[in-house]
């Protein structure tokens, strides 16, 4: 629908200056707004004038949705700020998403990419197990409802017809009924009570859509007689998935995503068959040339698609659910001008760097959960811990320098548990350098930290700035949390926008730990600098949320600090080398 048809709310709404209309349906509308005491860019879902019959059942809708999805926080499902109300009307505030929905990428008839489907089916996963781990079904998970951000990063979006378990089987039959043809599960179409396995025939239908460019309706094909890059595998994963009776679908939906991207995988290499000697001689001298051009494909896959601007979250660990980010070769200018009045000395001079060879990194800061996951597999005890002294925090008030024995990564302020999703912070160097060797170890593939050349090189995101967005410090609040929209506390990783590689909070939120000791720039090669080296202080990068910080988020920026030191805003990220 043409923006120019659409009118303004009614009314001003309060705390809010209305930028432009996003989009609409049967429930409302979608504006672009700036909260104006926060300067944060949202959207919001303004309910539509009708019947008052009518009006009373969305507004309860609009309720039920804003009461659920208020106790979720997750990447890749859109949040809910605020619920109110403006001359009667209900409204949302929620997350602003840059992108458009998953229906824009698709065109009927025509399958998307492989590649492209398999970088879905991970993230949107994690978000409905993440809903169904707190007792939600979504019941209307379809293309419209997944906004493909920057970097193809979905966000799972829409909860008007969200329900609790606990009350899906008491639903009046209007609401029972609401769905999508095509994506709604029979027994929710039927009437009849639903569990998680709803959802799951949902997404298996958009991912048959997605994969055949057809909706799975009537009698309906298996994939593969519709797109012949298909092959039996992902026949029986989403046939399966998409049974009538739910008790034949997968039990949960991570069994279904696990079992598609492994469907979608490329297949083992098939023996080749048998013939004279001569033949088999001549296979045989040629499989050295066939792994190394198995190798060149399955890599040019990934740099396909991982072109700066284009950059694709990759899961590569069998460990953790941690996504990374492909990154090129590529040169740059490492450190900040000497005529920019905020760069510090260490900055200083710009020199020229190489990045030689490509490498991953990961798409978000280290979170609580994922540390957990380290500590619980190995016993390990974090530096704060095998001290006895905790590690450190500012005051602002008392405008000290504060160490506890209770001030963990467990409790970083010493009153409180971090969520799971929050970066994970109170860790040293060493304990970064001890996280990246389990990885590396459990996964059978090399993980360290970046490289302070690589890990600048990944922030500026091919662009010669303050900042991955420009020189402009009011933009920043779009990509980073700072001490100006923090409410001076970390948050969860990949809210904000990704920069031009698909990195997340590069800027702002902790400092992250990087793989250099701190030296001067002075006499600095033009190559990326090779990283570990005995002398003790080493290097953090990116800035936080902590007070008087807000420049500090800089790309050039720089930070040092002993190995064995743990405080509240420092964390880390991960580097994969190829």
């Amino acid at each position: 629908m043409r923006s120019e048809i659409w009118s303004p709310p009614p009314r001003p709404i309060p705390g809010y200056e209305i930028v432009r209309p996003l989009g609409g349906g049967g429930m409302g509308v979608v504006y672009l707004a700036r909260q104006i005491s926060l300067g944060r860019v949202v959207a919001i879902k303004l309910l539509a004038n009708g019947p008052d019959s009518s009006l009373v059942s969305l507004a309860r809708r609009f309720r039920r949705e804003a009461e659920l999805m208020a106790r979720i926080r997750h990447p890749n499902i859109v949040s809910i700020h605020e619920f109110g109300e403006v001359d009667g009307l209900p409204f949302l505030v929620m997350e602003y998403v840059e992108g458009n929905d998953l229906r824009h990428s698709m065109v009927e008839g025509t399958p998307l990419e492989i590649l492209q489907v398999r970088s879905l089916i991970a993230p949107l996963v994690s978000a409905l197990d993440c809903l169904h781990k707190h007792g939600i079904l979504h019941r209307d998970f379809k293309p419209e409802n997944i906004i493909i951000g920057p970097g193809f990063t979905p966000m799972v979006s829409d909860f008007g017809i969200s329900v609790e378990y606990a009350t899906a089987g008491s639903l009046t039959k209007g609401d029972q009924w609401f769905g999508t043809i095509g994506y709604v599960a029979p027994e929710q179409q039927y009437r009849l009570n639903v569990d998680e396995r709803a959802d799951q025939y949902s997404m298996a239908a958009v991912m048959y859509e997605a994969l055949t460019g057809q909706k799975p309706l009537g009698v309906f094909k298996p994939p593969s007689q519709l797109n012949r890059r298909l092959d039996e595998r992902v026949d029986e994963v989403l046939m399966r998935a998409l049974q009538e009776d739910r008790d034949d679908r997968f039990p949960t939906i991570v069994g279904f995503g696990t079992a598609l991207e492994a469907a979608l995988a490329p297949p083992p290499a098939r023996r080749p068959p048998a013939g004279r000697r001569s033949l088999r001689i001549a296979a045989i001298a040629l499989l050295p040339l066939i792994g190394i051009a198995w190798w060149i494909l399955r890599h040019r896959e990934v740099v396909v698609v991982s072109k700066p601007g284009k950059g694709v979250a990759t899961r590569l660990s069998k460990s953790l659910d941690l996504s990374f980010v492909f990154i090129s070769p590529g040169e740059f200018t490492m450190g900040s001008p000497d005529s920019d009045p905020l760069a510090s000395v260490h900055e200083m001079p710009p020199h020229p760097v190489k990045i030689a060879r490509s490498f991953y990194l990961s798409t978000c800061e280290i979170t609580v959960g994922q540390f957990r996951r380290f500590v619980e597999a190995t016993g390990y005890r974090s530096d704060a811990e095998a001290q006895g002294r905790g590690g450190y925090l500012y005051d602002a008030q008392q405008e000290a320098l504060l160490q506890h024995p209770h001030y963990l990564w467990s409790s970083p302020t010493g009153d409180k548990s971090p969520d799971d999703d929050e970066p994970v912070v109170q860790v040293s160097w060493n304990d970064a350098v001890a996280f990246c060797a389990w990885l590396s170890k459990a996964d059978r593939r090399t993980y360290r930290l970046p490289t302070e050349a690589e890990w600048e090189y990944a922030c500026r995101a091919g662009k010669n700035a303050r900042w991955c967005m420009g020189d402009d410090v009011g933009e920043l609040g779009t990509y980073a949390w700072t001490e100006e929209n923090s409410g001076m506390a970390a948050h969860p990783v990949g809210l904000k926008r990704a920069n031009d590689f698909g990195l997340y909070d590069m800027h702002g939120n902790v400092w992250e730990w990087t793989q250099d000791r701190f030296a001067s720039y002075e006499g600095a090669p033009a190559a990326a600098p090779p990283g570990a080296a005995p002398p003790v202080e080493r290097t953090l990068r990116g800035g936080s949320w902590e007070k008087g910080e807000l420049m500090q988020t800089r790309s050039g920026a720089r930070r040092d600090s002993p190995p064995d030191y743990a405080y509240f805003t420092y964390g880390f990220r991960v580097c994969a080398p190829l």
